[in-house]
């Protein structure tokens, strides 16, 4: 299974997983269909292909309503077909563009977008009639791949016209899985629950023409490398992985677009707005082992601090000595100091620095890991790589703030995606 590496964003939000539900991917002009329940992938042959006439798409009425649990009877006599799903049954009529559907015993005639047709003695109806009239079904077309989806599913919420199935949350997961596995337990929990939601959130909450962005070359060659091998193995449709991919590529096109249209001076501003930079002299007090140091040794500790701390008023280098005294040995790899935004750093280091002015040094800071000597600097000229994350940075969070009342109605119990998605021997990290 090949795999791409994508980032989410970060927020809790979640669905409730349906047991039994049914989804079928057809795809124009092919009598190949996939339908997947519970996880499980079945590959089979259409009697008859779906095809696509003065836009309507038809589809072979037997396969399709005894596959999501319905009856089917023919009636030679007066060419008419009838559905029978629960206390739901209509009546067609080939060559008609009418139906009888009987509701809870209530009868009404509907009118079909196009008759039903009879091809190679299978007879096919339009896909929205049965979607609409013998099941509470959803259905999506996947235009970059000529797909048909229609799922049983009855959702947790539904948004924009759209409904969010477990096929297309658990692709997400996969596409996510290889880069997934790196995280630590929350990490992975915040990913794998919030991150699909994340962007289908900022999706709907696009205007139409911003969501109807083409699938890339690049999901285009992906997707085209599936094999049904793979599809069965895994789980899960290839027009699920399009649909995600489609969500994706539309939240990342007004990302950079909303990128493109920073000035200069807003992401100048943003940074001196959100960022400190500060050298500092540490002296732990823990050992090797992360032992806490003994009173007496610990005030000895806090002893040379203060010795280091009159060194540094009374002329002394401050470079000179942190390279002499400091225990920290990331301060080897940031000479320069150290560039960092709220929650980066321990409150105790981060506070103390904001309560210094540029250039000035501190009294000794307590923190877990022993005691500080912070000289704050002023920040550095940011480099065009750095300009381009703060761009990023900021276009998150305007569509983090674009999205907020979309995703306040997409929230359910996050634990039950969880549990649906994620491998079985890390759910107990979790609690």
């Amino acid at each position: 299974m090949k795999k791409i590496i994508i980032s989410a964003l970060a927020v809790f939000a979640a669905m409730t997983a349906t047991a039994g539900a049914k989804t079928l991917e057809i795809t124009i002009d092919s009598n190949r269909v996939y339908t997947e329940d519970n996880g499980v992938i079945v590959s089979s042959e259409l009697p008859a292909a779906a095809y696509i006439e003065n836009d309507i798409t038809l589809v072979p009425l037997r396969f399709i309503n005894e596959s999501l649990g319905a009856d089917v009877q023919w009636d030679e006599a007066q060419r008419k077909v009838t559905v029978t799903n629960g206390t739901v049954s209509a009546e067609l009529f080939i060559g008609s563009d009418k139906a009888n559907v009987t509701k809870d015993g209530a009868v009404s005639e509907v009118t079909l977008a196009a008759p039903a047709v009879i091809v190679n003695d299978i007879t096919l109806v339009p896909l929205r009639f049965v979607s609409e009239n013998c099941f509470d079904a959803d259905v999506q077309y996947v235009d970059d791949m000529r797909q048909v989806v229609i799922c049983d599913e009855e959702p947790s919420f539904e948004i924009g016209g759209d409904r969010a199935d477990r096929s297309l949350i658990k692709a997400f997961y996969y596409l996510n899985s290889s880069s997934l596995q790196s995280y630590s337990p929350d990490a992975y929990y915040n990913m794998a629950v919030g991150g699909f939601l994340s962007y289908l959130s900022a999706y709907y909450s696009l205007d139409e023409a911003l969501r109807n962005v083409p699938l890339s070359s690049e999901a285009q060659q992906f997707l085209s490398s599936f094999t049904t091998d793979d599809l069965i193995g895994e789980g899960n449709l290839k027009s699920s992985y399009a649909r995600v991919l489609k969500v994706m590529g539309a939240v990342k096109a007004e990302r950079a677009r909303l990128m493109s249209n920073l000035t200069d001076e807003q992401i100048s501003d943003y940074y001196s707005d959100n960022y400190l930079c500060a050298k500092h002299i540490l002296l732990l007090t823990s050992d090797e082992s992360g032992t806490p140091l003994a009173d007496d040794e610990k005030a000895a500790v806090l002893d040379k601090a203060e010795e280091i701390l009159d060194k540094i008023r009374a002329g002394d280098d401050f470079d000179a000595l942190m390279e002499e005294n400091t225990e920290d040995p990331g301060s080897a790899h940031y000479p320069d100091g150290y560039v960092f935004t709220a929650g980066e750093m321990v409150p105790e280091f981060e506070n103390a620095v904001r309560a210094l002015s540029e250039n000035e040094v501190s009294e000794p800071v307590e923190s877990s890991y022993g005691y500080h000597i912070i000289k704050r600097l002023p920040l550095p000229e940011l480099t065009d790589e750095e300009r381009e994350m703060i761009a990023g940075i900021i276009a998150d969070s305007q569509l983090d703030a674009i999205a907020a009342d979309t995703r306040q109605r997409m929230v359910s119990d996050p634990m039950e995606l969880y549990y649906y998605v994620v491998p079985e021997q890390l759910r107990s990290y979790i609690q």
